[in-house]
This record gives C-alpha cells, sequence and structure tokens, in this order.
C-alpha cells in the first residue's frame, strides 16, 4: 500500500491510483483532476456520489481513499452514511494518525438516524479515543431521542466531552443544561468555551 500524498498531488501513483475512479466519475459528467476537487465544484454532485461509494471499499491508494471519504462528507448525500460507518470500522490504528478522525468528520455532516445505532456504538467504544470527536457531532446532526441520552454520557468522557457540549447545544437539548453548566468550569478553556456557548442555544 502506498504512504499518504496530498488530494491535489499529481504525482503519478496518486493519478494512476486515482484514473479508475475518475473515468467513472468522468462517465456521469464530473470530470476532475483529484477527487477532492469535487467539493470544489459549487455543485452537488449527485450523480457522483454511488460512484464513490462503490469505490470506497476497494480503493487501495490511502490519498485516493482520503479523497473520496471528503467528497462524502457532505449533508446532502445521506447515501454516504453506511459507507463511512464502514470506514471507520475498516480503518486500522497505525502511522496514519487522524485516518478515523477524519472519517468521523464526513460522518459529522452526512450522518442522519438511520445510521444512529452505528454511530452510538462506536461513539462509545472508548478504544477509538479522541477519533470519537466527530462522531459526537454527527449525533448531534440526528432527531433521534436517544441521541440526547448518548451525547449526555459523552458529555462526562474527557476525551470527547467537549464535541458532545457543541452538539448537545446545536439539538438545543434543554436535559442538558445541567451537565453543560458543569462543563463551563472544565480545566480546559476551549471546552469551558464550547460548554457556554451550548448553554446560550438552549431555550429557556
Amino acid at each position: 500500500m502506498t504512504g499518504p500524498e496530498p488530494g491535489g498531488d499529481r504525482t503519478t501513483p496518486y493519478q494512476a491510483a486515482a484514473a479508475p475512479v475518475r473515468a467513472d466519475l468522468a462517465a456521469v459528467g464530473f470530470e476532475v483532476d483529484a477527487i477532492r476537487d469535487l467539493r470544489h465544484l459549487g455543485t452537488r454532485y449527485q450523480a457522483a456520489i454511488p460512484v464513490l461509494i462503490r469505490w470506497l471499499p476497494i480503493a487501495t491508494h490511502d490519498a485516493v481513499r482520503d479523497d473520496i471519504v471528503h467528497a462524502l462528507g457532505v449533508p446532502w448525500a445521506p447515501a454516504a452514511a453506511p459507507a463511512l460507518v464502514a470506514e471507520f470500522r475498516r480503518a486500522a490504528p497505525g502511522p496514519r494518525q487522524g485516518q478515523r478522525w477524519s472519517i468521523a468528520s464526513a460522518l459529522a455532516d452526512a450522518a442522519h438516524d438511520a445510521v444512529f445505532e452505528d454511530v452510538a456504538e462506536l461513539a462509545r467504544d472508548r478504544a477509538y479515543g479522541r477519533d470519537r470527536e466527530m462522531l459526537a457531532l454527527a449525533l448531534g446532526r440526528m432527531s433521534d431521542p436517544r441521541a440526547v441520552h448518548l451525547l449526555l454520557e459523552l458529555a462526562t468522557d474527557d476525551e470527547v466531552c467537549g464535541h458532545a457540549a457543541m452538539a448537545l447545544g446545536r439539538l438545543r437539548a434543554t436535559a442538558a443544561a445541567p451537565v453543560l453548566r458543569e462543563l463551563t468550569r472544565h480545566p480546559r478553556r476551549w471546552v469551558r468555551r464550547e460548554a457556554a456557548k451550548a448553554l446560550k442555544r438552549i431555550p429557556g
């Protein structure tokens, strides 16, 4: 397997690995030099989403796979969420620090209630450490009432409490007020700041 390269890199390894993906994208009307360029087209590339989902589990070049994840992380492509969940599980720990976090970041935009059970399972698994931060934000996109209960649990987990606070604020969860007030006394300043911002978004 090749090492990571910038997504826009024009070097031969990236272009060779990306070529079949780019050909499939061109076949549905999207000609790009690098896959992540889809995000800069200024339009929704709906027809490209099935192509990207199909390629995600079979791409072998790290930068190509990263670009696919990046392109799938959009709120108007809910079909991408199960594929991103599967990619998060498939990502192996190792030298590519931040890989799972980036996948979770894409999920923070694409997630919806249909993948609540999967995201909840991953978010509760402390073996994933801080890679769960953006999974908390993914829960903040969901209307399932269980999302609030889980985020209250995550708000007591020091590795992800700041992101849980952000998500609770996004959901305007009135039940979160006590735990958010507690987080305004957290040792880390940015957590205190996010908890205070979340409190301001909660009615009453």
